[in-house]
Order: C-alpha cells, then structure tokens, then sequence
C-alpha cells in the first residue's frame, strides 16, 4: 500500500465474515474483528453487486480484505449491537503496479 494512503488508516472499525451458512442458507458469522481503516463522510449512489442501485454514506479505505458478504460497524459503532452492522454496497479492488492487491475501497 502507497506509504501516504497507509499513514492516513487511523481509524478502526470492526469487520465480521462469514464463516458458514444456517439451514437456510443465511450467512452466519465469526467474531467482530478490529482493523485500521480511513472512513469518511461520502454521500452517493452506487451500484451494487447484484445490480441495484443504493445509496451509500461512508467511503472506506483498509488493507484487509472486505467482501460483499462482511458485516462493517463504523467508528464508535459498538460490535456487540448487531443492528449496526452494515453490508457493503459496492467493493473495488485496487491492485498494485506489480498486480497484487493493494488495498479495498468500500462504500457503505
């Protein structure tokens, strides 16, 4: 990750992933997990993996790996409340110069 864009992961938010799916096929999930992330304010409409359209709020940068599937709770969001959780709208990957992953952009 470009060493100016690592500098500015000072917040933390907390990440769950699936882990399996119920009888239903419902995903259910591991522990909240910490990690370092820079989130900002960003109102916009984008256009989710499954086709629609949805409003987002936040833009978020991290190191780890988000998929469309990972619970996201915001800066000061508390982990343990499950109805803050948010499910990302839109994932991009952005690769590095030498074609491995640099980092996540989300938008939630």
């Amino acid at each position: 990750m470009d060493a100016q864009l690592l500098d500015q992961l000072n917040q933390t938010i907390n990440v769950a992933t699936p882990t399996t799916a119920s009888a239903s096929g419902d995903p259910t999930y591991g522990s909240a997990t910490a990690i370092a992330a820079r989130v900002e304010d960003n109102r916009q409409i984008v256009q989710a993996a499954d086709g629609s359209f949805r409003e987002t709020t936040h833009w978020i940068a991290t190191q780890t790996a988000i998929t469309d599937e990972t619970r996201i709770w915001l800066p000061g969001d508390s982990p343990a409340d499950p109805k803050l959780a948010r499910l990302p709208a839109q994932v991009n990957v952005a690769v590095a110069e030498n074609g491995s992953i640099d980092h996540y952009e989300v938008r939630v």
